[in-house]
């Protein structure tokens, strides 16, 4: 082996994927269950240079000829290097964590900083906290040794901490939603961030986001960059862009293992653009409706007919917790799953984007802008057969910078024949538009919908109330500039109606513009 990691348990490491995706060298997962099989390996030094994972990042150190400062103040190295059969050891957890904190602006310079847990990882964490200036670093065990100065988990909330990071395996794959801190108890909280990163949220980072706290970031960049730092003492050379690359294979990541949930009520061509999605992009894709009856052995209307809604929903929440923790997937979802929230929950834990296959794309134009001529025919002709038919191209450029294309995206209903067309066509938009385009997954109702609309994230509209769906469509029409907001609306005349009207201001006030702009040069 040249390159690789060793540790007890490497079953779901990243780690491979992002060096080779990182330097195209191949790298090796090398899981050592014992200390005598790690002893024997470290022995036998037949390696250029290798990563080291829990638990033997103390155990290293015995066989290396030099350590790094920063290594050894930290009780810990997760990188050797082999030179001349003379290991040399590093710690760029240390710089992956410190470039975490930095790439989200977690502000540290007079904060009180909890740290919960108290393994290899805490030192790690401790150590950035306080070279960058942090007032006061306070340990959370959930066996407090007060001679320590540890505090328990009831004693943490009364802390009066600002920030707080998580290092503990608490709410990790495949043990999700787990988590032992009552953050919305905690007033003043300023940034939470955890370690773990698989899954993309776990239950810290979603209770922290739901508590408004406005830094909560899981630990992927981490993992990223300490494998980024990691690289540069392999190969003995630096990166001319390190926190580029770090955000390269970063995006890359979530684009391959974030899921893809399509939500939708029956006919509405979910099944169709998911087994689509899965072949485009190479996923598998779970149809939650069939796993059901897969798990019970009845069919659908046979349960509903013995245990009612109540008993569905049930059985519903089961397999939306079973797979929402999974990656990479697509997941087929009915209509009525959000009616829990809690299976929103599992959801948002490792889902970026939602789609409603009945949509419309609003763009920086607004609805309706840059129609294709051959689509506006298309659209006349829908009118004349009593089918509402809307469609919306083009582009735009997000305030990030990141170029968004948008193809035609018709909402129609699929018994009007033409469900597979359009299925198709979301298929074949590219990942960028795809998965790149929204902040975060966010599936609300309601009133809630207003602030989905101003975060320019996905929002759905489906069964929300007249009244309140008139003041989205405000919102939308304030805060919808420059932005992405995808927005699926009811197949009736009413909402039909006001989302053409929209379109009509939009294109009035960009036609005034435009006059008025030409006045001035005029003028000018």
């Amino acid at each position: 082996m040249e390159y690789g990691l060793i540790g007890g348990k490497l079953g779901h490491s990243y780690s491979k994927t992002i060096h080779e995706l990182l330097c195209g060298y191949s790298y090796e997962l090398c899981p050592l269950p014992t200390e005598a099989d790690a002893r024997a390996f470290l022995q036998r030094r037949q390696f250029k240079a290798i990563n080291v994972t829990i638990p033997y990042k103390k155990l290293v150190m015995e066989y290396c000829s030099f350590i790094d400062p920063r290594a050894r103040a930290i009780g810990a190295v997760n990188t050797v290097v082999n030179k001349n059969g003379l290991l040399y050891g590093y710690n760029t957890d240390y710089l992956g964590f410190a470039h975490l904190c930095e790439a989200h602006g977690v502000e540290l310079a007079g904060k009180t900083v909890l740290i919960l847990g108290t393994g290899g990882t805490h030192n790690t964490t401790r150590a950035v906290a306080l070279d960058k200036g942090a007032a006061k670093v306070l340990t959370v065990s959930r066996t407090p040794d007060p001679e320590k100065g540890e505090l328990s988990y009831a004693e943490a909330v009364r802390s009066g901490a600002q920030v707080v990071f998580n290092t503990t395996p608490a709410g990790m794959y495949p043990n999700v939603g787990v988590c032992s801190l009552d953050v919305a108890a905690m007033p003043g909280l300023e940034a939470v961030v955890d370690v773990v990163y698989n899954p993309n949220k776990t239950e810290l980072i979603l209770r922290a986001e739901d508590a408004g706290v406005p830094v909560a970031v899981g630990g992927l960049e981490m993992l990223v960059a300490q494998a980024v730092y990691a690289a540069e003492y392999f190969l003995g050379r630096k990166f001319e862009d390190a926190p580029g690359e770090v955000r390269r294979i970063t995006a890359a990541l979530r684009r391959e293992t974030l899921n893809i949930a399509l939500v939708g009520m029956p006919s509405c061509g979910k099944s169709t653009l998911g087994r689509l999605l899965a072949k485009q992009l190479g996923r598998p894709l779970v149809d939650l409706d069939e796993e059901i009856v897969k798990a019970d052995g009845r069919s659908i209307p046979d349960i509903f007919a013995a245990e009612g809604e109540e008993g569905f929903r049930a059985k519903e929440t089961a397999q939306i917790a079973r797979f929402g923790k999974e990656k990479g997937l697509v997941l087929s979802c009915g209509g009525g799953a959000v009616k829990r929230a809690e299976n929103v929950r599992a959801l948002r834990q490792n889902t970026r984007v939602k789609v409603d296959p009945v949509a419309l794309l609003f763009g920086k134009r607004g609805v309706g802008g840059n129609l294709h001529r051959r689509d506006r025919r298309a659209d006349r002709r829908s009118a004349a057969r009593g089918e509402e038919h809307h469609l919306c191209a083009g582009s735009h450029q997000r305030r990030d910078g990141a170029q968004v294309v948008a193809r035609p995206l018709h909402e129609i209903q699929p018994f009007f024949g033409h469900g597979f067309a359009i299925a198709e066509h979301i298929a074949h938009l590219s990942r960028a538009a795809l998965l790149g385009a929204a902040e975060g997954f966010v599936f609300q109702r309601g009133d809630a919908a207003r602030l989905v609309a101003r975060r320019g994230i996905f929002v759905d509209l489906l069964t929300v109330a007249d009244e309140v769906f008139l003041e989205i469509v405000d919102e939308i029409d304030r805060f919808a500039e420059g932005r992405l907001v995808l927005a699926a609306i009811h197949q009736d005349g009413f909402r039909a109606k006001h989302f053409r009207h929209l379109g009509q201001q939009r294109r009035a006030a960009v036609a005034r513009q435009k006059v008025g702009s030409a006045a001035q040069k005029r003028v000018g």
